[in-house]
């Protein structure tokens, strides 16, 4: 008898358009994956998949299987957060799938997770990498119940949230532990970065390569772009090498920033500014573990806000 667990596999098959990705995002292998669905086509007695170059694909009776498994998952976990809460309200228990992008992992994660395994035991957390973007769509599918991102839109039926802080996007480049050149004064206008070979932090149309365009238009300052590169792990030696310079979130390179190999400076005319949010589920209520985790994270980032030296200003 098809299982809760072979239904959120093949849901996330079906939305990934990738049995590859899919387990990525599972975390699981993915022959186990495959397993699971083929299972599911032999119980059924239908087909549910199609193959072909780009991935996957739902059959007529995987579209429909599709919208009633995914009402099945939304009412379960429901079920499963109302039977928690039915606990000791004193220690909210369950499990939590967490994302966060990989800056703000740099900066809250360890602590994060270090202050629920004192305060809140009786939790689980599940913890999720990835941009903004995709934490949103996470967020809408039911992969995430709560996410610390970057911009959540103003509008989405399906995800709601709650502004923490706005955060400055800073300059960065080579630091003096790193033959760089130090700067003079605690910031730098945009328009000192004309001439400059200069690394977009992704590609457009994402958020911060369009906010990066704005300022530039607003300041007049034409940028010289040589690259553009979404993936920190890329970016991190050409900025090292001082081969170029870029705009980033404060926690994306914050080892190589605390040790003086890279310099990051506050920009001024204009100020580029985003804000971090905690976005969550808006076709269902939080349960109490998630309601639990929410305050410890809003706890988290006033705290980091004031202590670690962050530049940010509480939302």
């Amino acid at each position: 008898m098809a299982d809760i667990r072979q239904l959120r596999y093949f849901v996330a098959a079906v939305e990934a358009e990738s049995l590859t990705r899919a387990a990525e995002r599972l975390a699981v292998a993915q022959p186990a994956l495959g397993l699971a669905i083929r299972k599911l086509e032999a119980e059924f007695g239908v087909p549910l998949l199609v193959r072909h170059s780009r991935g996957i694909a739902p059959t007529a009776a995987g579209q429909e299987l599709l919208r009633r498994a995914q009402l099945l998952i939304r009412d379960f976990d429901a079920l499963c957060g109302a039977m928690r809460d039915l606990g000791d309200p004193a220690a909210p228990r369950g499990r939590v799938v967490l994302g966060m992008t990989p800056s703000l992992g740099n900066l809250l994660g360890a602590a994060l997770l270090e202050a629920a395994a004192q305060r809140l035991p009786g939790l689980r957390i599940a913890v999720i990498e990835a941009l903004s973007d995709t934490l949103v769509d996470c967020v809408a599918q039911g992969d995430c119940d709560l996410a610390l991102l970057r911009d959540l839109p103003e509008r989405h039926r399906a995800v709601r949230g709650e502004a923490l802080a706005r955060e400055p996007m800073l300059l960065v480049e080579r630091g003096p532990a790193a033959g760089g050149g130090a700067r003079p004064g605690g910031t730098v206008p945009f328009a000192a970065l004309e001439g400059l070979p200069f690394a977009m932090p992704g590609v457009a149309p994402a958020a911060l390569p369009r906010l990066i365009a704005q300022a530039a238009e607003a300041a007049g300052c034409a940028l010289h772009v040589t690259c553009e590169v979404p993936a920190t792990a890329t970016l991190r030696p050409l900025l090292l090498e001082g081969r170029c310079v870029s705009i980033l979130p404060y926690g994306t390179f914050l080892p190589e920033i605390r040790a003086g190999l890279l310099a990051a400076m506050r920009i001024t005319d204009p100020v580029l500014e985003r804000v971090i949010s905690l976005a969550y589920p808006a076709t269902r209520p939080l349960n109490r573990a998630e309601l639990a985790l929410r305050g410890l994270i809003q706890t988290q980032v006033a705290a980091c806000a004031e202590t670690e030296g962050a530049p940010w200003e509480l939302a």
